[in-house]
């Protein structure tokens, strides 16, 4: 229960200071500082965008500036607009080639993989702003970080509001449920090799917002995410089964394999989400990817997890 105060707090604080920094307006040449603590100049308001990552086209077409996205990645597919956009290929190694031939104003980058590319780009003189949040306080900076860049501060201060107003309704709906009377959740288990969402991570604090308890919740491991082992789920008995499904896995039949493959591991038998059939399927990029639909998620989690 602490750590839901804590994050029930530290959200609406951080909002609060977010939508009262900023002025109505910006003012160029404008210098910031991104994700990788590097201090970064835009000179006019940019007219011509590449993103390097989904999670930042979706933001950017968020805030509404999805018309000044001129280049994405093979990886970009939501919303659908971004269909007609030109492809810079893969999010690693970054095709300098393909992005250099847009010349973009500016470059919406992650971290992480992508840091070299980045540090190459900027060799080239391009300017880079690394977006990588590591939790939903980070994502609502970087939302309006985008904004701010763009030119329109009052968008991103609205629209992470809009977002934070909906998160704080399903953490309040959750927040005096008793921690024994919360569902514990599993994500994972559809593959041989499970990689479950630790302490640190995205998915671990979505969990946390919508009213569950993640097993693997206070365990570590790189960039928030770890392996586990079968026995340590049977172990852990968990009421919910979340299956992170991707265009790979699809729907109908290769559910009824997914969930075949998961219910006939052993000892898997006996766990409280198979033996109640709670084992649910949720896209795989709202939850991996650390954008606006990242809400989405937690309140389609909060729905799974107190279904009547």
């Amino acid at each position: 229960m602490k750590r839901s105060l804590i994050v029930f707090f530290s959200i609406l604080v951080l909002t609060f200071s977010l939508i009262t920094a900023f002025a109505g307006t910006t003012t160029y040449p404008l210098s910031v500082v991104d994700d990788s603590n590097t201090l970064v100049v835009i000179n006019s308001e940019p007219q011509k965008i590449v993103s390097t990552a989904p999670a930042n086209t979706e933001i950017l077409f968020y805030l509404g500036f999805g018309n000044k996205v001129v280049g994405v990645t093979d990886y970009a597919d939501y919303p659908p607009q971004v269909k007609s956009i030109t492809r810079i290929g893969q999010m690693a190694p970054l095709n300098k080639e393909k992005i250099a031939l847009l010349d973009p104003d500016v470059i919406f980058a992650t971290g992480g993989f992508q840091t070299k590319g980045v540090e190459g780009l900027r060799k080239l003189g391009f300017t880079v702003i690394v977006v990588d949040p590591k939790n939903f306080d980070g994502m609502f900076k970087d939302i309006v970080l985008v904004s701010v860049v763009m030119g329109d501060p009052d968008v991103g201060k609205k629209k992470v509001k809009e977002l934070n107003d909906r998160l704080m309704k399903v953490a309040k709906s959750a927040y005096n449920i008793p921690i024994d009377k919360r569902p514990k959740v599993l994500v994972g288990g559809e593959y041989k090799d499970i990689w479950a969402p630790g302490a640190g991570s995205f998915l671990n604090e979505a969990i946390s917002l919508a009213g569950g308890r993640n097993i693997t919740g206070r365990l570590i491991g790189p960039s928030g995410w770890l392996p586990i082992n079968p026995e340590f789920v049977v172990m852990n008995d968990p009421d919910i089964i979340i299956i992170p499904e991707g265009k790979a896995m699809g729907t109908g039949k290769a559910r009824d394999k997914v969930i075949s493959f998961v219910t006939h591991r052993p000892g898997w038998g006996n766990i409280k989400a198979v033996k109640n059939k709670h084992i649910y399927f949720v896209d795989e990029n709202i939850l991996y990817r650390p954008g606006p639909r990242l809400v989405d998620a937690v309140e389609l989690l909060n729905k799974y997890f107190f279904k009547k």
